[in-house]
């Protein structure tokens, strides 16, 4: 900016006061004139006022300034929100997978139960109980892959496979109590 007469005037504030006020640049020449008797041309007040003072133009800067920080946040926001949406879905991804894995399991996997009877804690009571134990976690598992999917076209057969360990026979002992 300048160094200049202006500056260095020992009424600059009030200089600076009077022009940002609304006094135009002929109006303080002649007030310090007049008053101090110190000459300052009004074309040298206007530059200075123009380019020193321009109070329109630092108010244009500075909203423009805070527009682009506004926007520089919501940008950030909005990134943010897509990262989390995106780790949401990742998370979900995960708990469908591992649904996925306990349904199959269930369906798939056989316990011996020829070995586990050998075992001295075995009961005919356990043996079923587990049995069923485990086909109940099997269909809970599809039960929620269905709700997460919102897909009511998987299959939950609640009959599937409990036929393949159930002996009649044992069941009517046991709720004999002649086992």
């Amino acid at each position: 900016m300048f160094t200049g007469k202006i500056e260095s005037s020992e009424h600059y504030n009030e200089i600076v006061d009077m022009l940002v006020s609304g006094y135009n640049p002929r109006q303080v020449s002649k007030t310090l004139l007049e008053k101090y008797d110190e000459k300052i041309s009004h074309t040298l007040l206007n530059n200075f006022r123009k380019n020193s003072l321009n109070v329109d133009a630092a108010v244009k800067k500075k909203l423009l300034k805070r527009k682009t920080e506004q926007k520089k946040e919501r940008q950030k926001k909005k990134e943010k929100a897509v990262t989390s949406f995106d780790t949401a879905v990742d998370l979900q991804l995960q708990n469908v997978d591992k649904l996925q894995r306990l349904v199959d399991d269930a369906a798939q996997t056989k316990i011996d139960f020829k070995q586990l009877k050998k075992s001295k804690f075995y009961s005919p009571e356990k043996e079923i109980d587990l049995k069923i134990k485990y086909k109940k976690l099997g269909l809970e598992a599809n039960k929620q892959l269905a709700s997460i999917l919102n897909d009511d076209s998987i299959d939950v057969n609640v009959n599937h496979d409990f036929t393949d360990f159930i002996d009649d026979d044992l069941v009517d002992k046991i709720l004999k109590e002649e086992y």
